[in-house]
Parts: structure tokens; sequence; C-alpha cells
């Protein structure tokens, strides 16, 4: 009974499908398999279509893409996110969002001027 109750935990903590790291780090198949042979990810049992990956593995994910959009190669990205805590991992994420409260350049462009009198 230990056996089933260790193996469910396991489970639960690993939720995500492999289309849903994907998606997140907008990668093809290709390129995720690269990443998962390079090391960028935590190695997660493998079951087939039915392997599911950590949060963990999300946040890696997300910031592989963020670091490869700055230059960095997969290697690098490799040993950065094995290598830092998952507070680390979302601030490299957070630092590439956009501010709320920054103007975007579409939002400067399509307001009409204000007059000053």
């Amino acid at each position: 009974m230990t056996r089933t109750r260790s193996k469910a935990k396991a489970d639960e903590t690993h939720v995500h499908p492999s289309a849903t790291l994907r998606a997140a780090a907008k990668v093809g198949e290709r390129e995720f398999a690269r990443w998962l042979a390079e090391g960028v990810l935590d190695r997660v049992p493998f079951r087939g279509r039915a392997t599911r990956y950590s949060e963990r593995n999300l946040l890696q994910a997300k910031a592989a893409r963020v670091l490869i959009d700055r230059g960095r190669t997969v290697r690098e990205c490799a040993a950065i996110t094995g290598a830092v805590s998952n507070d680390e991992l979302a601030r490299i994420i957070g630092a590439s969002a956009p501010s709320a409260e920054a103007p975007t350049a579409t939002t400067d462009a399509t307001e009409p001027p204000s007059r000053s009198e």
C-alpha cells in the first residue's frame, strides 16, 4: 500500500503534459526533445505520451525561452535552469514581462495627441 501512495504523490506533482510546456515556451516537438536531451529541464520518469512534468519543469521551460531570446545558447540555458531555484526562475521569467505601467509603442501611436493651451 505504501508503494501506491508514493506513486500517487509523484503523479500529483507532475501534472503538465509536454504540450503545455511546449506551448508555454513556444517551441516545437523537436526543439523540446533537444532541450530534454541537453538537460534544460530536470529529468522526469518517461511514460511515453503519459509523461507529465512538474511546475519546476514549466518554470524551466519558460525561463529557457527568455534566456534564448536574450541570446543564450541551449547549453548555457541548461547550466542556468538546472542550477537555480524556482524563485530565481520566476525572476528570470518576470524580468522579461513588460511592466503594466510602462507604455507600449502601440498604445503611444494609437492615442490622439493631447492639446495643451
